[in-house]
């Protein structure tokens, strides 16, 4: 009998020892911080909870997450039951839809430098009509000379009207080429203010972000040369001012030629009075007039876009390569931040905060903003404790005083139980609930019953460990110490003379049960 119950004894204590088995994947949590809502994959599945073996790696995903604006700090803290959960981030509450998105500003203030060069001379030009009779009728002598001046002066306003068309539509072009530059410096500045904007989701920052770069440059490729634009752009502006060149040239031409028939209509000798003679009088004055205008227009012109292809190339060239440092940090941006982390002992937090980034990457003085923590409870793995407490003990033969009467050896049980003052170290698995089940390695000194021959009792069993902070044991299982039998060979009930001297005894280990009552010492 007695040996079947140690057999089941060491049998229980052989199954706590054998570990649950749970899956040897890290776990994944996905960490929304605009919702600061978890999720949680292990293996490609969704889990409920937060729960991974001892020893098995934890991945922390921070996802939608402007890392332009925001830098991160994550702490791991074991977990204490009395704890909340932590404050949140209030004014990421109520982000978008519903915030505001940034102006994108228009061009550049200030006067266009390329403005109309036209002015008001094109309404002159239309004002002439061919068809208008001669009216106040002079002579033969000056009709004829009348007529055929009129024909010139309508030829030569041809003329200009057709050198006035082109150098417009080279403006225009020239204009256009200037309004692109402009467009990449606004683009340029706005996406640096756009990755700090606030309460804007990542895609947004990336939408808004393409718009700005289609707006500057166009469909081009994702590898652009920012250098062949800037020198292509260069170019163009030099070709065209080149012909504007030209043909401010012969406009110039053009109204000096004018000018030489005004004069050319005083010396006609046509008396005076004449109404045709006064209106093509009139019609050259104002043609006259709105030619100097233009060719002030044109010198200006001329003069910012030498400026500009001249002077501030290398400013724009500038603009151009560090808009694309912004292109590349925008389409290369995760929008997320990873960290992993060892579950290396008992449930724990993480508490990830956020901290202000300024525009050159380098954090500011602002305070950190705490992020709702996540718990993730750990299973499995062997964590050590030890405990201080009471044991109730038995040995399964118990313990005997032996005399000798009427020359036979007699013996008389003593207590059956014995009160033991014992320490545990405790060898159990993590747990993610309150109470878990381990094993028990002990020593105690018995408090009744000592002898000279009673020394330590050692102890080995399962324990029921409940609570997850100050814990408390129930262990039970075998119990060893040094039990005084009769020595010699002699048994209960042989023959034993006084004569033969002081009845022989022997201290030898005996096993036996216990059950025990433990406090938490130290460990973990």
């Amino acid at each position: 009998m007695m040996s079947l119950r140690i057999r089941l004894l060491l049998g229980g204590i052989g199954l706590l020892f054998c570990g649950t088995s749970v899956m040897a994947q890290p776990l994944h949590i996905y960490y929304n911080v605009l919702t600061q809502q978890p999720t949680y994959v292990c293996g490609g599945d969704t889990l409920d909870q937060a729960v991974v073996k001892n020893r098995e790696e934890v991945y922390l995903h921070l996802t939608d997450l402007n890392t332009f604006r925001y830098g991160v700090e994550v702490t791991k803290t074991e977990e204490v039951p009395a704890e909340g959960t932590g404050g949140g981030l209030p004014f990421l509450q109520n982000l978008v839809p519903g915030g505001g998105l940034p102006s994108f500003g228009g061009m550049a203030g200030g006067v266009d430098p390329l403005k109309d060069i036209s002015g008001d001379a094109g309404e002159t030009y239309d004002e002439w009509s061919g068809e208008e009779t001669v009216r106040g009728m002079v002579s033969a002598e000056f009709e004829g000379a009348l007529l055929e001046f009129r024909t010139r002066f309508e030829d030569l306003l041809f003329e200009m009207d057709d050198t006035e068309r082109k150098m417009q539509k080279l403006n225009t072009t020239l204009r256009a080429t200037m309004a692109q530059r402009d467009k990449v410096e606004l683009a340029r500045r706005e996406i640096k203010y756009l990755k700090h904007y606030p309460n804007l989701k990542p895609q947004q920052i990336t939408t808004i972000a393409e718009e700005f770069i289609k707006n500057a440059i166009g469909n081009k490729p994702d590898d652009f040369d920012m250098l062949s634009i800037a020198e292509e752009q260069a170019k163009s502006l030099r070709t065209d001012l080149a012909k504007l060149e030209k043909l401010r040239g012969q406009y110039h031409q053009q109204t000096q030629t004018l000018n030489e028939m005004r004069e050319e209509l005083y010396l006609m000798g046509v008396p005076p009075g004449n109404e045709l003679v006064q209106e093509l009088d009139n019609s050259i004055g104002e043609v006259h007039t709105a030619s100097l205008k233009v060719e002030e227009n044109l010198a200006k012109n001329q003069a910012s876009v030498e400026t500009i292809v001249n002077t501030n190339q290398m400013a724009y060239t500038r603009s151009l390569i560090e808009l694309r440092y912004e292109i590349e940090q925008i389409r290369s941006a995760t929008f997320t931040y990873t960290e992993r982390f060892a579950a290396d002992g008992g449930a724990f937090r993480l508490n990830p905060s956020l901290y202000a980034l300024d525009t050159a990457g380098n954090r500011t003085g602002a305070a950190a903003v705490k992020l709702t923590p996540v718990r993730v409870g750990v299973r499995g793995g062997l964590r050590i404790s030890s405990s201080v407490g009471l044991s109730l003990g038995q040995y399964f033969s118990a313990p005997q005083d032996y005399l000798v009467r009427e020359g036979v050896v007699v013996g008389a049980d003593k207590d059956r139980f014995l009160p033991i003052v014992n320490t545990f170290f405790h060898f159990h698995p993590y747990s993610n609930g309150k109470a878990s089940l381990g094993g028990a390695l002990g020593v105690g000194l018995p408090l009744t019953g000592t002898d000279a021959a009673q020394s330590a009792t050692f102890l080995l069993g399962p324990s029921l460990v409940l609570g997850s902070r100050d814990k408390v044991y129930l262990s039970a299982g075998l119990i060893g110490g040094r039990v005084q039998r009769l020595g010699a060979g002699l048994e209960v009930g042989d023959p034993f003379s006084n004569l033969d001297g002081v009845l022989p005894t022997t201290s030898r280990y005996e096993l036996g049960y216990f059950f025990s009552l433990s406090f938490k010492l130290f460990g973990q």
